[in-house]
Formats: C-alpha cells, sequence, structure tokens
C-alpha cells in the first residue's frame, strides 16, 4: 500500500483543527502530525487541548 503521504505532502504545512481533543478530529490531528504537518488545535476544553499538545510533542 502507498502511503497517503505520497499523495500528499504535508511537511511544513498547518492545519487547523477545530474540536481536536476527542473523536474522529483528535484521530485527524494525531494522522496529520504523524505525517508530519504542523498543528493548531483548536476546542472549547482548554485543558484538554493542552493535554493533546504535551502528547504530540509539542507544548
Amino acid at each position: 500500500m502507498i502511503p497517503i503521504s505520497a499523495y500528499f505532502p504535508l511537511k511544513s504545512k498547518v492545519a487547523l483543527i477545530t474540536g481536536s481533543t476527542r473523536g474522529m478530529a483528535l484521530h485527524i490531528a494525531c494522522a496529520l502530525y504523524s505525517a508530519g504537518a504542523r498543528l493548531a488545535i483548536l476546542d472549547v476544553c482548554e485543558q484538554e487541548g493542552h493535554a493533546i499538545a504535551r502528547l504530540l510533542g509539542s507544548a
């Protein structure tokens, strides 16, 4: 299987993810981060947002 990064290179791209502390948006944020994208994660749950940032290594 060809990785999606071969079709859509995300290195040095910025992705804005809303509602990114749970559910599908969290999985999308993790996948984009793993593919090399920089993230701006937004959610009404500030503490959970900080926890996700730490989880992804950007805090």
